[in-house]
């Protein structure tokens, strides 16, 4: 990792959120081609702020940023100070996640 690359951390919520999208798409809707496909544009585009860190918009007034991926949203913020990223969870794009990212002003 070069210096100017943060670490990635997910947390225990965007882990299971990952499992159970793969699950999901895998068992449910028996394609596990497009599980492994959507699994893995996850990954890559979160660690895409591993270098450009403050790349995908914020929510609201902050601290957390929306990175859209293949119909679904990895919710995470940057802890500039110790060179984090920490991915909170990754939900649906329709689903109504922004209140509990930002107050109801910044709506």
């Amino acid at each position: 990792m070069d210096s100017s690359e943060y670490l990635i951390e997910y947390r225990e919520t965007a882990k299971s959120d990952i499992y159970e999208i793969y699950d999901y798409i895998a068992v449910k809707l028996k394609n596990p081609r497009a599980a492994e496909r959507i699994q893995n544009e996850i990954f890559d585009a979160i660690s895409y702020v591993k270098k450009d860190h403050d790349f995908y918009p914020v929510i609201g007034n902050g601290p957390y940023r929306k990175c859209p991926v293949e119909g679904y949203v990895a919710i995470h913020y940057v802890d500039h100070k110790q060179k984090i990223v920490y991915v909170e969870e990754i939900v649906n794009s329709l689903q109504n996640y922004m209140p509990r990212y930002c107050n109801e002003e910044n709506l």
